[in-house]
């Protein structure tokens, strides 16, 4: 069952779709799928960067980003479980990674490198139009 799927804004056929049982790739539509995880474990969130090729996945592990459309993955933040990405729309290289360690990381280079960026004691919501953390 999914979790989350996300749309690639330069090539609508480039789909991904997060999983229990990993993250999987379809490059036709979603007419077929592919496993292309960087481990068969839980994925919670995958989020593909508008105007680009590049995506982010996020599971137990941290962050991984694809410069691929979610065809490779490199580890680019071990920092425990992610579980949702937000995007600023007004500055789309500023992106937001919610962990379940009520933390959010936010990067601001469109997900090459991530920064803990708030923490609460009931998990972090990210305002992008302003400097709040709703919590």
């Amino acid at each position: 069952m999914p979790i989350a799927i996300a749309t690639s804004t330069v090539a609508n056929e480039k789909i991904l779709m997060a999983s229990n049982y990993g993250a999987f790739y379809s490059n036709d539509g979603g007419a077929s799928f592919h496993t292309r995880s960087p481990s068969a474990n839980v994925v919670n969130a995958v989020l593909f960067h508008p105007g680009h090729d590049a995506a982010q996945l996020g599971n137990g592990s941290g962050v991984y980003r694809s410069p691929d459309y979610g065809l490779t993955w490199s580890l680019v933040s071990a920092t425990g479980n992610v579980t949702d990405f937000a995007l600023n729309a007004a500055l789309p290289a500023e992106l937001s990674a919610t962990r379940s360690a009520a933390t959010n990381l936010l990067s601001t280079d469109g997900g090459i490198t991530w920064a803990v960026q708030a923490s609460a004691a009931d998990g972090v919501m990210v305002d992008f139009n302003g400097s709040t953390t709703l919590t």
